[in-house]
């Protein structure tokens, strides 16, 4: 019943995006197309133009097989015409602004979810179905089928969110990043001459005077910032590396590798100028090869294992103080990060941990669970798809009985005080639908004669040889077999009865 053409249906859903049908149909406007096997002037239809698409217009005349057609808001007539057999269809529903929300063709497989509730609509008892060549033209009051269209509209867009909300998982993957720092305080002190520095002691960032000072003290403080660390536990060792341009190096081992444990540890060690130097001498004198600078490297190394946030680590921070050392002092080259605490350097680090959350998805700006999701979208379906049935019971117990008060076809019914009478014979053509007659009216250009009697209401259509008509009982119940059929023993002048 409102299953689209390529699933097998008649229907083709369109929704306006233009101003050439105003005031009729605006942009957003959805509109529900049904193919029909005869096309009349005044008919609006659908085409697909080579150049520009689809394009729904008016009928306003034939060139043999060629169709012609204008918009309602345009002064001239389309330049391409399309043959009889291209008209994708003629209007059957409107419902306005619906494509500005939702593009229908976008949920293909929910309008198959509809189908079943149709398929049980078409089969309710009731007395036709609605013609497919008569052209319903827009009216300014909303019809029963109007609310059946728009609920069913409605229903589709929520079985389009039910469809949508039960395929996307509960739960989603996620990598969560655990974020913690290794820090440490570099600190190098000596006693020092008060005529030459400002304190006793030698602060970490000013030169060693190898005049003054004979060994110096060094001091690296170790810590780990963590939110919640556990069950940490660790080894640490310092040396001091003598290097030379060339390449060249000796280690000197200052502090063996020692456990410890916790989120920090202290280690101290004290350097003589005279080790330092006893080393170079020994490499100059057996190479013979003599340098003016030498370069030393402070290089503590901290191996850690435990527990962050419960997850485990595994992790090795090894940084490096570096000084330039001659026969006059011993300098650091890179005083940044110096401050009361001494030199300052740290390494960042993280983990990336799997996860599994609750899956979302956005909904009118709201960021929701898809379980909610999917509850609003299941009450969403069901309250829209029994408006639809309600909608749809109303439509169908009205039947055809609101075709002549359509404003659509003001102009196609006369009322008479009783049947009228014709001279000559003529076939009688009886048909079960009003709507059925109303296309008759149309293609044979005549108008309805309506009477009013105890019984219902009897519909007639005049021509030369035929004479149509269509009855109906007050209970809404179409009379096959009428009393008020039209008498041959009177005269009725038809010069009036044509459009």
């Amino acid at each position: 019943m409102f299953a689209p053409t390529h699933m097998g249906g008649s229907n083709t859903y369109l929704i306006i995006n233009g101003n050439s049908m105003e005031p009729t149909y605006y942009t957003g406007d959805l509109v529900i197309l049904r193919h029909s096997e005869a096309y009349g002037i005044g008919q609006e239809v659908a085409y697909e133009h080579p150049s520009i698409g689809i394009v729904y217009h008016s009928i306003i005349g034939f060139d043999g097989d060629l169709v012609i057609l204008q918009g309602y808001n345009n002064d001239w007539e389309d330049e391409f015409r399309p043959k009889r057999d291209d008209l994708l269809g003629t209007y059957w529903r409107h419902v306005p602004q619906v494509g500005t929300y939702v593009q229908l063709r976008q949920f293909p497989k929910i309008i198959a979810v509809i189908i079943a509730l149709s398929f049980l609509l078409a089969l309710w008892p009731r007395e036709s179905n609605r013609p497919k060549t008569i052209p319903l033209m827009n009216t300014e009051s909303t019809t029963k089928e109007d609310w059946f269209s728009l609920f069913l509209v409605v229903t589709l867009i929520a079985g389009g969110l039910v469809w949508f909300a039960f395929r996307q998982p509960l739960t989603a993957s996620q990598t969560n990043t655990i974020s913690y720092e290794q820090k440490v305080a570099f600190r190098y002190s000596a006693m020092a001459s008060e005529t030459v520095y400002d304190a006793p002691l030698v602060s970490p960032g000013e030169p060693l005077f190898r005049q003054l000072v004979d060994s110096f003290t060094i001091g690296v403080n170790y810590k780990l910032d963590a939110f919640y660390a556990s069950q940490l536990e660790g080894q640490y060792t310092l040396t001091v590396e003598i290097r030379d341009v060339n390449g060249w190096k000796r280690t000197i081992t200052l502090v063996p590798p020692t456990v410890f444990e916790g989120e920090s540890a202290d280690v101290v060690s004290q350097l003589s100028f005279f080790e330092l130097q006893e080393i170079i001498d020994r490499m100059e004198s057996t190479t013979g090869v003599q340098r003016s600078v030498y370069h030393l490297y402070l290089k503590p190394e901290f191996l850690l294992t435990g527990f962050v946030e419960g997850h485990s680590i595994n992790e090795r921070y090894a940084p490096a103080l570096r000084f330039e050392l001659n026969d006059k002092e011993l300098r650091l080259i890179d005083t940044s990060g110096a401050n009361d605490q001494g030199l300052l350097q740290s390494q960042a680090n993280s983990l990336a941990v799997p996860a599994v959350v609750p899956n979302t998805i956005t909904l009118v700006g709201l960021n929701l669970p898809v379980t909610s999701v999917r509850q609003i979208a299941i009450a969403f379906l069901a309250m829209s798809a029994l408006a639809t049935v309600m909608a749809g019971y109303v439509a169908i117990q009205a039947g055809g009985a609101a075709e002549d008060s359509n404003p659509a076809h003001r102009n196609l019914f006369i009322d008479v005080e009783k049947p009228p009478t014709i001279t000559t014979t003529a076939t009688h053509v009886r048909y079960g639908s009003l709507a059925d007659l109303i296309q008759t009216a149309y293609q044979s250009k005549q108008i309805i004669l309506r009477q009013k009697h105890t019984g219902g209401v009897q519909y007639l259509v005049i021509t030369d040889t035929v004479i149509y008509s269509h009855e109906r009982a007050l209970n809404n119940a179409v009379v096959t077999t009428s009393e008020h059929v039209v008498s041959e023993s009177a005269e009725v002048k038809q010069a009036g009865n044509s459009l």
